[in-house]
């Protein structure tokens, strides 16, 4: 991607439904819109393959496409380069879902032309997949708790982060509809697909989003992401640690081992570093400092290093 530019089609090109995401650049040169709506207002804005590794979403959209049981729908298929490569982002490259509140990058200039014409079309709602790393079960996340805004996340999952990340598409949109993340599990579980196709279906039938109270969910917010530094065989995660993904971690757990320094930082939703207020370092054991819910933990450092090694959480009250 050389470039910030957007195709835009207002139907789907020959061929596209049959490539997995790894061969979509052969049919696609690179981020795309897809116009669907024919004119309609209140459609469904769907996103896919802002990181180019998470598959799930596609392998959805294009079953659902495929079978013709889809309505008039908008639908941006984003990194399709990375996803030829199978990786989050491309080396140099800018995150796409941290482009969405301005910057002087491709993918910014991107997701604002596609903002645009998303606010145009007046969606009913947008609807980002993603997978995730480690394994984890199926959550939401939003950036509003309005009623539509958690009774979209609700009908995917119970378990709904409130997150105030900035640049990701689900808080910009949200300014405009209701905007929901799904997180649908990971891309190399066949069932993950299964789950987008079934939450896609569930809201192609909806005249508005469903409301629901935050006394019916589970709540949480985010306090820290931890990122992994050092050299490369530094840190070592602890593999137990990974079954405690969405439940709640005592001060003392061991997270990760460490040959030499610190190995891990925390820093929360605006980058600043709040390490020693969750994390210490002894014996060459990384633990908690207090006790934490940790959501989307993985052993695998090469994914760690291109996102995060984990989230803290902690309950949101009167959920």
């Amino acid at each position: 991607m050389s470039s910030g530019h957007l195709s835009t089609y207002n139907a789907l090109p020959d061929g596209l439904l049959e490539c997995p995401a790894a061969r979509l650049r052969e049919v696609l040169s690179g981020p795309t819109l897809f116009d669907l709506s024919a004119g309609r207002k209140g459609i469904l804005f769907i996103t896919v393959l802002q990181h180019g590794n998470e598959t799930s979403g596609w392998d959805a959209v294009r079953t659902l496409l495929a079978s013709g049981d889809a309505p008039s729908l908008m639908l941006f298929v984003a990194n399709v380069d990375a996803a030829r490569q199978n990786v989050r982002k491309l080396p140099g490259r800018v995150d796409f879902n941290r482009a969405w509140e301005g910057g002087d990058s491709p993918e910014a200039a991107i997701a604002e032309e596609v903002t645009g014409r998303a606010m145009a079309a007046e969606p009913l709602a947008a609807i980002d997949i993603h997978n995730n790393t480690g394994r984890n079960p199926p959550y939401s996340v939003v950036t509003r708790t309005d009623e539509r805004s958690l009774g979209a996340a609700a009908a995917f999952a119970q378990r709904v982060i409130v997150i105030d990340h900035p640049g990701v598409q689900t808080r910009r949109f949200s300014e405009f509809c209701t905007a929901v993340t799904v997180e649908v599990g990971t891309a190399r579980d066949p069932s993950s697909a299964e789950r987008a196709s079934a939450y896609l279906e569930a809201a192609f039938r909806w005249r508005e989003p469903p409301r629901v109270s935050s006394r019916q969910l589970y709540l949480y917010r985010n306090l820290a992401r931890i990122l992994v530094e050092g050299e490369d065989d530094a840190v070592t995660p602890c593999e137990d640690f990974e079954a405690l993904n969405f439940e709640r971690a005592e001060g003392g757990t061991v997270i990760a081992n460490v040959r030499n320094g610190r190995g891990l930082k925390a820093v929360d939703e605006h980058g600043a570093d709040v390490t020693g207020h969750y994390l210490e370092t002894e014996d060459g054991e990384i633990r908690l400092r207090r006790a934490v819910i940790p959501s989307m933990f993985t052993t695998d450092l090469r994914a760690a290093r291109a996102d995060c090694l984990c989230y803290l959480l902690e309950p949101l009250p009167g959920s």
